[in-house]
């Protein structure tokens, strides 16, 4: 009898957990859409400088940077959902 409840006793926790993980990929959904949107909006600005005030060797590097970038778009996303991935687990365990 006592596994009958314990099994209605952790319905609850179960689902609450459940609800717990959807909040938090909404969350990182948000955070990864906004880290990209920023980091589009760094690479903009600094290109811009870089065309305006630098001397041409160094904006001849920064465009190489800049094109380096954009070839690898989806692995610079990847290694920032990586990343907010992280710091939710380790802000989740410091709540525990």
């Amino acid at each position: 009898m006592d596994h009958h409840r314990q099994e209605e006793e952790s319905a609850p926790a179960t689902e609450r957990l459940r609800d717990q993980v959807e909040h938090t990929r909404d969350e990182l959904g948000r955070t990864v859409e906004a880290l990209a949107a920023k980091a589009r909006d760094g690479v903009t600005h600094a290109g811009h400088l870089a065309a305006v005030k630098a001397p041409d060797p160094v904006r001849e590097k920064a465009g190489a940077v800049a094109k380096t970038a954009r070839a690898n778009r989806t692995r610079l996303v990847a290694g920032a959902a990586v990343l907010v991935v992280y710091l939710f687990l380790r802000r989740g365990r410091r709540h525990t």
